[in-house]
């Protein structure tokens, strides 16, 4: 019996959508764990900070919008003392994504707002999910405009390589 290698990405292991964000001036970049993109905005010391991450999962080829709403909507299901503010299916740079917004009671950092996008994407035999997550406490709710404005934005590829930005 030989060895074999896989190899990550492959034509059987294909590489994560790509993703790209425009951040406002008051925004940077920042690694987060478990994300593939992550932003904060610059705020005084001691104060929540507003952010939006962006995370990637490979699902079952089954999985459509539908699907992926629910699992948002389930996720949201679980947290304490949610208060919906909208949802909506949304369509950014022509792909077709589920949006969802809430506010909630988190254990530490007590009550917070949430903008959800969610959008599926099909490429090269794999279907993936990329999840855009903004985050904003009560004392800086006019940043989830900028939020909205951020995630707008987003260019969602199918793959691409890296490049040095």
């Amino acid at each position: 019996m030989s060895n074999s290698t896989i190899r990550f990405p492959s034509e059987d292991f294909p590489a994560l959508p790509a993703v790209s964000l425009v951040l406002p001036e008051e925004w940077s970049g920042v690694v987060v764990p478990a994300t593939v993109l992550a932003a904060h905005r610059r705020v005084d010391e001691g104060q929540f900070v507003s952010n939006v991450i962006v995370r990637t999962q490979r699902v079952e080829n089954t999985v459509d919008l539908q699907t992926a709403a629910a699992i948002v909507d389930e996720g949201v299901a679980s947290l304490a003392d949610v208060q919906d503010i909208g949802r909506a299916i949304i369509e950014t740079a022509g792909r077709n994504g589920y949006a969802r917004e809430f506010a909630f009671r988190h254990a530490e950092a007590g009550t917070l707002a949430q903008s959800w996008r969610i959008f599926v994407v099909e490429h090269d035999g794999v279907t993936d999910l990329v999840e855009l997550v903004g985050t904003v406490s009560p004392a800086r709710t006019l940043d989830l405009a900028e939020i909205r404005s951020i995630m707008d934005t987003a260019l969602i590829g199918d793959r691409q390589p890296a490049v040095r930005s």
